[in-house]
């Protein structure tokens, strides 16, 4: 067990969860609905909700694809860099986000949300290769509490930083360095994966495998159950 892969992978949980309340929780989901589109008739509302929608629908209807093709191509650490780091950009994208801008701002969050949420496939899977399976639920738990503090961290900041919506931007600069400079370590530390398949691997080997995996749906019944429950739940 490889501790310094192990505090890598909790402290960008950390980084990331300061991304999940600044901008989709506290500061840029308002300064978005009240500062880019304005707070007039609601509509700043629908467009904040077609942006997250089209940013869940995106992960949802790609993540399965990237993770079998990360699985079969041993290039899971190679994705997460470029995913974190698309996301890490586009976040740092949004300081330039002013009244009127809406599909700028609609791009870039999109997109940072989009990567942030396919990341998690290629972080999550991290866990089984750093830590024995009888500590998986262990570090899991450490990591989601930490990730956590890193939340209120960044609420704390934001509180002392705030002026008024529009002139406190800085705070999604600091969002964007602190979610680097926490996801750093793991591009470093967190192991790769060996490749266990013949070269040539491609993307449309990724679509091969999912369909594979729905083929055989009907011997992981109750696990499909469960992943439908906790999609409509959620």
């Amino acid at each position: 067990m490889n501790r310094k892969s192990i505090v890598s992978w909790i402290l960008y949980d950390f980084g990331m969860a300061q991304f999940s309340m600044v901008i989709l929780t506290a500061y840029f989901i308002i300064y978005f609905k009240e500062i880019v589109v304005g707070s007039i008739g609601g509509r700043g509302d629908f467009l904040w909700g077609v942006a997250t929608s089209i940013a869940m629908a995106s992960a949802v209807l790609s993540s399965p694809i990237l993770g079998s093709f990360s699985d079969i191509s041993g290039k899971r650490k190679n994705l997460y860099i470029v995913f974190s780091l698309i996301s890490i950009v586009s976040t740092l994208m949004l300081y330039f986000s002013n009244r009127g801008t809406i599909l700028y701002s609609m791009t870039f969050f999109v997109i940072a949300y989009a990567c942030y949420a396919i990341n998690m496939t290629f972080y999550n899977s991290f866990l089984k290769d750093i830590v024995p399976e009888r500590d998986i639920e262990k570090y899991s738990g450490i990591g989601w509490g930490l990730g956590y503090f890193g939340g209120l961290t960044s609420l704390v900041i934001m509180i002392f930083l705030l002026k008024d919506l529009e002139h406190s931007k800085v705070i999604i600069i600091i969002t964007a360095i602190s979610y680097f400079l926490f996801a750093l370590p793991s591009y470093i530390l967190l192991p790769g994966q060996k490749i266990t398949t013949q070269r040539g691997v491609s993307l449309f080997s990724g679509f091969y495998e999912l369909g594979q995996t729905f083929r055989n749906i009907r011997a992981y019944r109750n696990i499909m159950i469960f992943l439908l429950s906790y999609f409509f739940i959620s």
